[in-house]
């Protein structure tokens, strides 16, 4: 019944996303490959502060020898290409820490559900406590991707 059922949404799922993506990579491939970047949000780097919505381009300047933080206005830097990385990896970090912390959230409820509901039913209980214990994990994953563009501003710059 289950193989079933996760078949039945599997193959709709899959089809419908083959589909999105195929239909959406002519129309990627005819933009232009950008040369700037607008900042989702601060990121500090070599006690120089980008501020958020500022525009990062291709300069002759390294960010250590640009004026004074925080840096407003267009931003020209040889480093644009990396800073404009560190960017992207922040939204998708958020996105990510958003997503993994709202299925802990609901494995959590699910599993508190289950455990109440269980009565003297030890196999229901330990599932129950198992799928906490798969909750946490998530929650410590979804942590470790708020650490990774630290992490990758050590590394890149």
């Amino acid at each position: 019944m289950k193989k079933s059922l996760v078949l039945s949404l599997t193959i709709p799922i899959a089809a419908v996303s083959l589909f999105a993506s195929l239909v959406a990579m002519p129309a990627g491939a005819q933009q232009q490959i950008k040369d700037s970047c607008t900042l989702s949000r601060d990121i500090k780097i070599a006690d120089k502060v980008i501020a958020k919505d500022r525009v990062v381009k291709d300069g002759t300047a390294s960010i250590k020898d640009v004026g004074q933080p925080p840096l407003t206005g267009d931003v020209l830097v040889k480093e644009w290409g990396t800073i404009c990385l560190i960017n992207t990896v922040n939204t998708v970090t958020d996105w990510l820490f958003f997503i993994l912390l709202t299925i802990a959230f609901v494995f959590i409820a699910f599993a508190g559900f289950k455990w109440m509901t269980s009565k003297d039913n030890a196999t229901a209980q330990k599932e129950a406590g198992q799928m906490i214990f798969v909750a946490l994990v998530g929650i410590v994953i979804a942590a470790l991707a708020r650490i990774l563009p630290a992490v990758l501003i050590g590394i890149l710059l």
